[in-house]
């Protein structure tokens, strides 16, 4: 007896090329768009055994076509900000589009991954099921050179794990560097915020941000800030805290520097409902967003928390920051794996 149950729905008289996949397990449960590869439902059970949404979503999915919020959807070719939108290569400058303020390169552009429909493919197995994502994403558009085959593809186990992976190939030297922009809150609820969640990040340093939120070049030690979650640390302690850069950003928006040094990256943790997550990435960095832009309906502020593993933001103009450029014919890879549990003990 397989696993899960898997249904699709096309039912969309405005988008009929719209599809959501429903994939519904014993204690999990996930559905996805074809439409921008986005995470619309995430269902997880508490500890009393009771299965709520733990993902920032819209009720109707036409919603994610009518207005871009990045909420759930993979983010790419370059998860982000570009200072200026530009990236000098050896081949030259290119230029690419400035879509946030005319100053910046934001999320790939205004045609990012979250604006495609993608091709999907559904392969059943005896303990899993996997959604995987195609598409061809054009030369020039948004700026990028190269036509990039690209894949995204969803396994969901049976026993409570989700991963996310990237795969893509270019025909042409260009830059790559995708995430998954879901917001979470494991209370289940999503008229209370974030702020009782607890996060550890295993992480020794962060980027402080301009106020075009893209770094500043400097790698600032965690010891003695509200940036240190290296043992665990409830959000509001962060979120209430007078420094500069939360204050600037008013709550979280900086990228982490991964310090590889214990089996799990990052985890949430919730301890009234006793969900938690733990996140393995193959990536050097998160990026930690408390949606501190929502104002009100249908998310308040600090409605959720985005993870976004990723390489280190605007790294094409700090070479210190690591490489997010991939050679022509040259197969990228990046895995993201998460960890869910019902009734997790900080212990």
């Amino acid at each position: 007896m397989k696993p899960f149950n898997v249904t699709i729905h096309r039912s969309y008289p405005n988008y009929p090329e719209l599809v959501k996949i429903m994939i519904t397990g014993e204690s999990i449960a996930i559905s996805l768009l074809n439409y921008g590869g986005t995470i619309s439902k995430l269902m997880i059970a508490d500890r009393w055994g009771q299965k709520k949404n733990i993902v920032l979503n819209y009720p109707n999915e036409s919603e994610y076509i009518r207005q871009r919020s990045f909420i759930g959807a993979a983010v790419g070719r370059v998860a982000g900000r570009i200072s200026q939108g530009l990236w000098s290569s050896d081949y030259g400058n290119y230029q690419l589009e400035k879509n946030e303020n005319d100053s910046t390169h934001l999320h790939g552009g205004s045609v990012g991954f979250d604006t495609i429909f993608w091709n999907y493919q559904i392969v059943e197995k005896r303990d899993y099921v996997q959604v995987i994502f195609t598409k061809v994403i054009p030369d020039k558009l948004g700026g990028y050179p190269g036509n990039l085959d690209m894949s995204i593809c969803y396994t969901i186990f049976e026993s409570n794990q989700l991963s996310i992976e990237y795969k893509g190939i270019s025909d042409q030297k260009t830059i790559i560097n995708p995430t998954n922009h879901s917001y979470f809150n494991l209370s289940g609820n999503f008229s209370k915020d974030i702020r009782d969640h607890i996060l550890t990040l295993d992480a020794s340093n962060y980027l402080p941000l301009k106020k075009d939120k893209t770094p500043t070049g400097e790698m600032l030690s965690v010891n003695g800030t509200s940036f240190d979650f290296r043992q665990g640390r409830q959000l509001k302690n962060t979120l209430t805290s007078s420094e500069d850069q939360i204050l600037q950003e008013e709550g979280l928006n900086h990228p982490f520097i991964l310090d590889k040094a214990r089996d799990v990256d990052a985890r949430l943790f919730h301890p009234e409902s006793g969900r938690a997550i733990e996140i393995r990435t193959t990536n050097s960095a998160i990026i930690s967003y408390s949606g501190n832009h929502f104002s009100g309906k249908p998310f308040a502020k600090y409605s959720g928390l985005a993870l976004e593993t990723q390489e280190l933001p605007d790294a094409v103009n700090h070479p210190s920051f690591g490489a997010i450029v991939v050679e022509a014919n040259q197969v990228f890879y990046q895995k993201t794996a998460f960890e869910f549990f019902s009734n997790y003990s900080s212990n």
